[in-house]
Parts: structure tokens; C-alpha cells; sequence
């Protein structure tokens, strides 16, 4: 259930550092027109969605899990979920950082505060090396060193 939740504060920072992306790449203009309709911007802002949706769907199925399955088979999705949560999370809030350009350097925008958030949630209870071991070692049946 922890690992559930922990997925579920990763997949809610990530859909707040895509929110805060694309407002400010809609709003920026360069050049005359907003940096959102270059297309380079455009790639960098579907890289993030599709990164968040896929660690939104593995929280779901963690969620479900931890409700519906045996606690084997819950704890295996709980795994995967924040594994993949922890390893997209960081790419979204860096995609963040890039998007906001040097305006995520500032205390004005809390992009700052979602990177540190996101660093500390793939760390608790084990980053994704280490959950990603410990599925190995489960579906193997060998004990984790």
C-alpha cells in the first residue's frame, strides 16, 4: 500500500509539472507567437503526457492490486508501478525544467520544489534499481541480497 501511494504522490507531481509546462508554453511568445507552437516544444510537451499517462495507468493497477490480489501478486504491481513512477518522474520534471526555461530557476515557479519532491519519492522505500531487483528476484524465486 505504501508503495501504491508513494506511486500515486509521484504520478500527482508529475501532472502538476506538466500542467505548469504547457500554461507557461502557452503563454511565452517568441518571436511574436507562443513558444507552444513550435513543434520541438510541442515533442518535449507529449513526451512528459505520455510518461505521465503510462505512470498514471501502473498507479491505478498498483491501487486495484493492493485491494483485489493476493499480496504476492499486489506487491509485484506496487513494485512496478513505483519503479516506472520514479524512473519517468524524473524525466518529467526535467522536460519541466526545459520547457519553463530560466524561468524554473527562480522561487517565482515551484518547478524547484517538484524536482526535490520527486527525488525524494523515487528514493523512499527503494529507487527503481532496487524495486526493479526486487521483481527480478520474486519472479525468480531467489532471495534479494
Amino acid at each position: 500500500l505504501a508503495l501504491a501511494l508513494l506511486t500515486a504522490d509521484l504520478v500527482g507531481v508529475m501532472q502538476s509539472a506538466v500542467a505548469a509546462a504547457t500554461d507557461y508554453v502557452q503563454q511565452r511568445t517568441q518571436f511574436g507567437v507562443a513558444v507552444g507552437t513550435f513543434q520541438a516544444v510541442q515533442h518535449l510537451a507529449a513526451d512528459a503526457k505520455v510518461l505521465l499517462e503510462g505512470a498514471r495507468s501502473s498507479s491505478w493497477y498498483a491501487a486495484w492490486a493492493a485491494d483485489e490480489l493476493d499480496p504476492v501478486d499486489a506487491l509485484l504491481a506496487a513494485q512496478q508501478a513505483k519503479a516506472y513512477a520514479s524512473r519517468v518522474g524524473r524525466e518529467v520534471v526535467e522536460l519541466q525544467t526545459q520547457l519553463l526555461g530560466g524561468i524554473a530557476i527562480t522561487w517565482e515557479e515551484r518547478a524547484h520544489v517538484r524536482v526535490r519532491r520527486v527525488l525524494l519519492d523515487r528514493v523512499t522505500l527503494g529507487d527503481e534499481f532496487r524495486l526493479e531487483d526486487a521483481i527480478a528476484a520474486t519472479l525468480l524465486g531467489e532471495e534479494l541480497r
